[in-house]
């Protein structure tokens, strides 16, 4: 295993030499400047919103993102992911809201198609758009944040009225880990019908889920506390996504147990299962 590095995608997990890791790259980067491309010109306004498409991709086209989609291990032809590593998702170490944690994500997905660079130019109207934050205001308290939680290297002290600005990534936070969560990424086009706190929670459920099961069980007062919300906030998001058919949930209630030995009755809890449909 001399000189060689370890590699995650998805279900496929391989050793890599230098070289064929340079290559894996490069297919990465392809990958997702094509259907960024393709996405662009297809089906999003000029304000980033999802529109229908004048007219289909041509066959070959599709064929050569799918094609790319399986080497990088993705859950369906064609569907690409972003991933996070578990402490960003699960707030472990970090105080984000989920403002903050929807514009990671996009963050994450532009480093990407940046070939990795930390230094990312872009223009901030579009990014917003993407997040659906309308005023300025909320926008640089979120950089604000990102840059606390040492997301960003740099400090945005003012957005340009013209041309793009220039994000400086903390590398590291997007590094491969050995836990991670990943979802995929058109489901960032869901933000206006279920909210960033949606968007969060999915994530935030896909990151405890039992593979040999298929559904995770936080507790209810351990997403509050993690995710830093109420419960009624918690419950509301929830049915969005229910509604959704984003998820699915299992209701468990209190059941008796029977007696112990003060001869008290004795009640288990069982909690909720839930099933990420993404």
């Amino acid at each position: 295993m001399e000189n060689q590095v370890f590699v995650h995608n998805g279900d496929i997990e391989n050793y890599l030499t230098q070289e064929q890791l340079i290559q894996y790259d490069e297919q990465r980067i392809n990958y997702y400047l094509e259907k960024q491309q393709y996405e662009e010109e297809q089906w999003l306004d000029e304000n980033g919103y999802t529109v229908q498409p004048k007219k289909k991709a041509p066959k070959k086209a599709i064929n050569k993102i799918e094609k790319v989609g399986n080497i990088l291990g993705v859950r369906k032809k064609g569907d690409s992911v972003i991933q996070l590593h578990n402490e960003i998702v699960r707030n472990d170490g970090y105080s984000l809201n989920a403002k903050d944690f929807v514009t990671v994500g996009f963050l994450k997905k532009y480093y990407y198609l940046n070939g990795f660079n930390e230094v990312i130019p872009l223009d901030h109207r579009k990014l917003m758009a993407n997040i659906a934050v309308n005023d300025t205001r909320t926008f640089k308290k979120i950089l604000h944040s990102l840059y606390v939680n040492n997301i960003l290297k740099e400090k945005v002290e003012r957005l340009p009225t013209k041309g793009n600005i220039e994000l400086v990534i903390n590398p590291d936070v997007f590094e491969q880990r050995e836990k991670f969560t990943q979802l995929r990424t058109d489901l960032f086009n869901f933000v206006a019908d279920v909210g960033h706190i949606g968007v969060h929670l999915l994530y935030y459920y896909e990151s405890f889920i039992n593979k040999s099961n298929g559904f995770a069980f936080p507790g209810f007062e351990k997403i509050c506390n993690d995710l830093k919300i109420t419960d009624k906030t918690l419950d509301k998001f929830n049915k969005r996504l229910v509604k959704q058919k984003l998820l699915k949930i299992e209701k468990h209630k209190l059941e008796w147990q029977g007696y112990n030995d003060n001869n008290a009755m004795i009640y288990d809890k069982y909690q909720n299962h839930y099933y990420v449909l993404v």
